[in-house]
């Protein structure tokens, strides 16, 4: 079960996102202080859902819920459902550490 801590700095909120695998199907859980976040929680998927970005169900409720574009979580539910999928290696996420973006030029 993977569980990611977000750490949305330009917004100053820090959110957990824990997905679970049952049969086929992903379920998303999210604890977070944002009011655009909490409605992406509770999604349900199935890995054909996380496949593409195009008509992408995680995009389409985070953009229903009114996130912005440039929020971090739908690519953290993304990232967390590939690993509980088993489409991306637990072992490949331990070594890599966090992933990061660096604004070296605002």
């Amino acid at each position: 079960m993977p569980v990611l801590t977000v750490h949305s700095k330009v917004c100053d909120f820090v959110h957990t996102v824990t997905v679970t695998k049952e049969g086929r199907t992903l379920q998303v859980s999210i604890s977070t202080p944002c009011d655009h976040v909490k409605g992406i929680d509770g999604l349900t998927l199935s890995v054909r859902d996380i496949v593409q970005v195009r008509d992408n169900p995680v995009l389409a409720r985070a953009q229903e819920s009114g996130c912005s574009a440039t929020c971090l979580v739908p690519c953290a539910i993304m990232n967390g459902c590939w690993l509980a999928a088993g489409m991306m290696a637990s072992s490949l996420c331990k070594c890599a550490g966090p992933l990061t973006i660096e604004f070296t030029e605002p």
